[in-house]
Parts: structure tokens; C-alpha cells; sequence
């Protein structure tokens, strides 16, 4: 094969969907801590945790200290109350960042 069917052949490929743009940060926070705090029931957690794996990249850890470590939307919060104190936790590192954000509304 030359070089000119190479370049024919990568002329050739079905081109990929553009991803779209990252959502805005403060967009983001609002829209995890809304389905966060709606769904943060003990009865609804599990349905609320694989939501989070799956669709927003959810990591949970838990060391052998347990302590459990969540980390979601570039926020890490640590807890040594399992994953529902982390998410707590994770929840109030949110706020705080939101409220920090120049485009978020003042409190």
C-alpha cells in the first residue's frame, strides 16, 4: 500500500460525532445536588448510587481504616461513616465550591 492510498483510506473513515461542549461548572453542581438532595433517601440511595456510577463517573472507595472516599465532579470528600456520610460530606464541598463560583447567584 503507498503512502497515497493511506491518506485515501483515512479520508475514507466515518468521522465521529464532535462531543459536545463541557457542561458550565456551576450548571453541573446545581444539577448533581438537585438530583442528589431529591433522591437522598435511604430507600432511593441505591437507585441514586448507580445513576451516579454509571451517567457521572462516580468513584467510591473505602481503605482499610474505613474510610470511604467519593469522589464526583472533581470534588473528593472523605467520611468514616460509609458512603452516605461521604456523600454528606461530598455535598457540602459542592456548596461551598458553587457559592465560591463568580457566575453563582449570591446567598
Amino acid at each position: 500500500m503507498t503512502a497515497d492510498d493511506l491518506v485515501k483510506a483515512q479520508g475514507n473513515r466515518r468521522k465521529s460525532k464532535p462531543k459536545p461542549p463541557p457542561e458550565p461548572r456551576a450548571d453541573l453542581l446545581r444539577r448533581l445536588l438537585a438530583d442528589i438532595e431529591e433522591h437522598d433517601h435511604h430507600a432511593h440511595r441505591p437507585a441514586l448510587y448507580e445513576r451516579l456510577f454509571g451517567e457521572e463517573k462516580l468513584r467510591v472507595r473505602t481503605d482499610p481504616d474505613g474510610v470511604t472516599e467519593f469522589r464526583l465532579a472533581g470534588i473528593v470528600a472523605e467520611s468514616t461513616s460509609g458512603t452516605a456520610g461521604a456523600l454528606m460530606v461530598w455535598t457540602r464541598a459542592a456548596r461551598r465550591e458553587l457559592l465560591a463560583l463568580p457566575e453563582a447567584p449570591a446567598a
